[in-house]
């Protein structure tokens, strides 16, 4: 990745952590203009770029388009033939980037947890941190059971201020933008 500038060409500022076997590693995640999949050009495609690179690896990764990339295309196999053809027509919502906020939402038993939280985000700067208990959003107690409803307002229009009251005796606040 350095060798090829690309957090400089691409301006990665946002990262998250990846877990591989037996070991975790942070990575950025990026939208890069286009990228051309045999005659299907995808526009904006969300790329995960690789700080870790295995020493022992002749053919490391730098980047993955993975399924962000084959979310938005209908997989048509062509098993006579062996062509795998990318056709519009799938899901252009990103899996990775869950609202405007930077906050991957999970549950612990009855509580609502920042999963994950992406650095160089709105949550991010805010000083949100991953694995912290969510107890109220804009004032309002929140459980498990709003998991929903507390992603819908995550992924709100941009310009809306939201606080988190959390875990820690903490409220955190920011303005929900679209970070990528």
């Amino acid at each position: 990745m350095r060798r090829y500038g690309l957090a400089r060409r691409l301006h990665a500022h946002v990262t998250a952590q990846v877990a591989d076997v037996g070991k975790r590693y942070p990575i950025y995640l990026v939208r890069a203009p286009s990228l051309r999949l045999g005659t299907r050009l995808v526009r904006d495609p969300l790329v995960e770029l690789q700080t870790h690179v295995d020493p022992t690896d002749d053919q490391p990764t730098l980047a993955n388009v993975g399924d962000g990339i084959l979310r938005r295309c209908v997989l048509v196999f062509d098993y006579p033939d062996q062509i795998v053809d990318l056709r519009p027509g799938g899901d252009d919502a990103t899996v990775v980037v869950h609202d405007r906020s930077g906050i991957v939402l999970g549950t612990a038993g009855r509580a609502l947890v920042a999963g994950q939280v992406l650095g160089g985000t709105p949550a991010g700067n805010a000083g949100v941190a991953s694995g912290t208990r969510i107890l109220a959003v804009d004032g309002r107690a929140v459980t498990a059971a709003d998991l929903v409803r507390v992603r819908s307002i995550l992924r709100g229009v941009p310009g809306t201020r939201v606080s988190l009251r959390l875990g820690d005796g903490t409220t955190r606040a920011f303005t929900l933008r679209r970070y990528l």
